[in-house]
């Protein structure tokens, strides 16, 4: 079973323990196999390297402007550009 604990510094413990619970409940076992998605943030973050090194990836800045747009579009960049002006 893993957790998408995408956030783990904020993340409660409750909420897992009360997850658990619940599978357990339903008759599932996951045995030794619980992860969680922050152990593999290192992974992750090697892997998006990769992607930007060969130019598969951009990094966007766009992330502390969405907040004050209320949708979200990019249909309007060409495959592989990046929607955000400043890149």
């Amino acid at each position: 079973m893993r957790f998408d604990d995408t956030n783990p510094t904020k993340e409660d413990i409750e909420f897992v323990e009360s997850i658990k619970a619940d599978i357990q409940w339903l008759g599932a076992d996951w045995e030794e196999r619980l992860y969680y998605a922050s152990d593999y943030f290192g992974q992750m973050y090697e892997g998006a390297l990769k992607l930007i090194r060969k130019g598969k990836a951009y990094v966007s800045t766009w992330g502390r402007y969405t907040k004050c747009l209320p949708y979200y579009d990019v249909s309007y960049a060409p495959p592989g550009r990046s929607p955000d002006p400043a890149y």
